[in-house]
């Protein structure tokens, strides 16, 4: 019985070989894009799988400050660590890392700055599971000044010399000797280590006098217990805290404990120790996934119901002589199976493909070796069944009733129930088709807005030079090197800072008006910056004064604040008010005054709202160089700015970016997800516009007859083609009517994700609308105008 089936279905396949094309290559094109997109979604959610402990690793994020006004950080106290491991006994290990960046590294007369360059507590290798290729992992890093490095980082260094051993200058004091070489960590992590350095080292560099007051650096790890509860465990840890400080230092705290898991997708903290995912992109491309797919599975259903009238002697024939309606059922079904599997086919080579590209496209490493990963299967199992079922259920059961007296009769028609149900197919593959259409269009206006409106600084023509501060000689050369720049003929002006918008910014600050109560202050993003920042990035100061060198105590009690700082701080008139900045101890606390007022500007996305900031002169912390260039003098200014850093820097690799370019890196997801949208929705399209080439092909050719009729009639080329038109573009319209509310809900949704955002327009409806209706009147027009064109007279005798 198999064999007839299977016999049967080869036959349809190549009997209708358009439909079979239509069919199969919609198929085909759904399920590679689906196939792409949960690609990219397991990636996404493989972070951290590689550690065998995972689901015992929780990260210590604190945050500090009372009602609305707190901060939220990824690093906690240096001290919490050790005291939570020996004093919780739910806690059975603790892992701190701090990372340094921008770390100069010597060996022989090779140098490096490295960025991802960390000190580590020797337990490390318990808890992570960061394999050894040589080294003992219980002993490496005991002693101070050892360190494990990388694969690529022993190759860079020591090339194809043993690495174990051998010794590497840190920032030109001190000695590091490598203890062990680690397998290269897979890039589907939050914590990319190249350099795991001892934390004992620390206490010979530069020892934390006051470990319990300083947070936000410390990157605490606790592996706990398989039994414990997470909720009870954070009151202990704030309990823990709370003994070794005090009460009223502990109340501005709570302590939250994170999967690790769950960080690089869910965690928006300060001081992250890479970019993040987004959660929300997971559950769009899934859902674009399965709509895709979607549509093609409604193409399949509708032109299986639409020919199923070929197929009615057959099946009259095959109940007379005995089929049950359940053997017709699986022979249907089978059909169906075996569409599914040659589309399988098919969409599994466009994967291979295209899969490549996309990783580039999306500039990621995808980490899953898909053909081999069990999860992808299960994906490939999932959308075989759901393909098959969806695709193949319904005309299984619709074409498996028919009664064989009227198929064996000739007076067999489909009816008025089949012919609906073929248009709300028609319709909700054109409204998912508009919305995403609307969603496409919605993206990229917002995106418009993020990227044209008015920040509060002028991020044109300003080069960024990376500097590597850190010591008092590079702060002797930073003065000498802003000199030499300023006075090249293409710069306009030349500012030292800690950041610039756009830049990580990882310092905030507690700020309290002199003479108020010591728990009455604000958290404030602090920027230290030169005299010459406002002029150079553009800002605007509108009340006060700018930094000037013609007072003296600007280096050291001055402040600029923006409007934000002003309204949080309750000041109509803050210029003169001195506020209170906290440092390592009540010793190193000062009063400063508040000198100006800058117009608020953006130092983050527009996804966050402008927060309270204050500019203060630091030349310690002076790691990037900002310099604006007059446009017609660019290539020059360039090759000017780099011969001086040669001359004063000259053992360090002259690094530049553009302003604009680094803000607009904020941006780097929402453009990729736009084009991706875009992408897609154009791939909906076209599968819907597939099935209504196949579905407008059947219409024509089940009223040849009476198209025939009206030509010798008198009827013309466009009569015809408008009324085999009508229908179709009255579904279409249907389809906008019932996407519009959806994409409004939907889109007004996401776009909650930012603070500064779109209103949604009802021309962006139209457009979608009117483009969804062009494409299917130019689809449709193709088969109807080839009807329309046809010979009347064989019209009239077609059987």
């Amino acid at each position: 019985m198999f064999q007839n089936f299977f016999k049967i279905a080869v036959r349809n396949l190549s009997r209708q070989k358009m439909y079979s094309l239509i069919n199969i290559s919609g198929l085909a094109l759904g399920m590679a894009g689906s196939l792409l997109m949960f690609a990219f979604v397991i990636n996404e959610l493989s972070y951290e799988d590689f550690h065998r402990h995972k689901d015992q690793i929780y990260r210590v994020a604190i945050e500090f400050g009372q009602g609305e006004n707190t901060m939220k950080l990824a690093g906690a106290m240096p001290a919490l660590g050790p005291a939570l491991a020996d004093e919780l006994p739910e806690v059975l290990q603790a892992v701190r890392f701090q990372r340094e960046t921008k770390t100069v590294l010597k060996y022989g007369d090779k140098e490096f700055r490295e960025d991802r360059f960390f000190f580590t507590d020797s337990s490390v290798f318990q808890v992570f599971t960061f394999p050894l290729i040589s080294g003992d992992p219980a002993t490496a890093l005991r002693a101070p000044f050892s360190v494990v490095i990388s694969e690529e980082i022993a190759r860079k260094y020591f090339g194809s010399e043993e690495a174990v051993g051998k010794v590497l200058q840190y920032m030109d004091q001190y000695e590091f000797h490598v203890t062990g070489v680690m397998q290269d960590v897979p890039p589907n992590t939050h914590l990319k280590p190249d350099f795991l350095a001892s934390f004992a080292s620390l206490d010979k560099i530069a020892k934390v006098e006051h470990p319990w007051n300083q947070f936000g650096t410390a990157y605490t790890y606790l592996f706990v217990h398989k039994k414990a509860a997470l909720p009870e465990l954070q009151t202990k840890i704030k309990a823990v805290f709370q003994k070794h400080t005090n009460e009223q230092f502990a109340g501005m705290f709570s302590f939250h404990l994170q999967p690790i898991g769950d960080i690089y997708l869910t965690s928006k903290m300060m001081g992250e120790l890479g970019p993040s995912g987004n959660l929300t992109y997971v559950y769009l491309f899934s859902s674009i996934a399965l709509l895709v797919l979607l549509i093609a599975c409604l193409n399949f259903v509708n032109l299986s119901t639409a020919r199923s009238f070929r197929r009615a002697k057959e099946i009259g024939l095959r109940k007379v002589l005995g089929a049950t309606r359940t053997q017709l059922a699986k022979q249907f079904l089978g059909e169906s199976l075996i569409f599914t599997s040659i589309a399988l086919v098919f969409s599994l080579l466009l994967f291979e493909m295209l899969f490549p590209r996309l990783t580039e496209f999306l500039g990621t490493k995808m980490v899953v070796d898909y053909f081999r990963n069990f999860y992808f299967y299960l994906t490939l199992a999932g959308i075989m069944i759901f393909v098959s079922l969806v695709a193949g259920l319904y005309p299984a059961l619709f074409l498996s009733r028919y009664a064989p007296v009227q198929t064996l009769k000739n007076i067999f028609s489909p009816d008025m129930a089949s012919a609906l149900f073929r248009k709300i197919l028609v319709v909700t593959q054109f409204a998912i088709s508009i919305f995403l259409l609307v969603g496409t269009f919605v993206v990229y206006r917002q995106l418009h807005f993020m990227q044209e409106t008015d920040l509060g600084f002028n991020k044109d023509n300003v080069v960024l030079v990376s500097f590597p501060a850190g010591d008092e000689q590079m702060q002797t050369t930073y003065f000498t090197l802003r000199d030499e720049f300023a006075k090249i003929p293409g710069v306009v002006s030349v500012s030292g800072a800690y950041t610039v918008p756009g830049l990580h910014n990882e310092e905030q600050q507690s700020v309290r008006l002199k003479d108020s109560s010591p728990d009455d202050f604000i958290m404030m993003r602090a920027i230290g910056v030169d005299y010459d920042y406002v002029q150079t990035l553009g800002l605007e100061v509108i009340k006060g004064r700018n930094f000037s060198k013609a007072f003296a105590t600007d280096i050291t009690n001055a402040i600029l604040i923006n409007e934000k700082a002003a309204e949080t701080l309750g000041l109509a008139d803050p210029v003169g008010r001195e506020v209170l900045l906290p440092g390592n101890g009540t010793a190193d606390e000062r009063f400063a005054k508040i000198v100006g007022v800058v117009r608020d500007f953006h130092v983050q996305s527009l996804h966050t709202a402008i927060e309270p900031v204050f500019l203060y002169i630091n030349p310690k912390r002076f790691y990037t160089i900002a310099v604006r260039v007059r446009p017609e003098r660019l290539a020059g200014t360039l090759q000017a700015l780099e011969a001086a850093w040669k001359a004063q820097v000259p053992d360090q690799p002259f690094q530049y970016t553009f302003l604009a370019e680094t803000y607009n890196s904020l941006y780097d997801s929402e453009t990729k997800t736009s084009q991706m949208a875009a992408l897609f929705s154009l791939l909906a399209i076209y599968i819907a516009c597939m099935g209504l080439l196949g579905l407008a092909s059947f219409t024509a050719e089940q009223r040849t007859k009476e198209i025939g009729i009206r030509k010798v009639l008198g009827a013309t080329v466009a009569n015809v083609v408008t009324l085999l038109s009508n229908d179709f573009v009255k579904l279409v319209l249907l389809a906008n009517l019932i996407a519009w509310p959806v994409a409004w809900y939907a889109m007004n949704k996401w776009l909650q994700n930012f603070a500064y955002r779109i209103s949604i327009e009802w021309w962006v409806f139209a457009l979608a609308g009117g483009l969804a209706l062009v494409i299917a009147l130019m689809t449709v027009s193709t088969q109807a105008v080839r009807a329309a064109m046809a010979n009347p007279v064989e019209s009239l005798r077609y059987e």
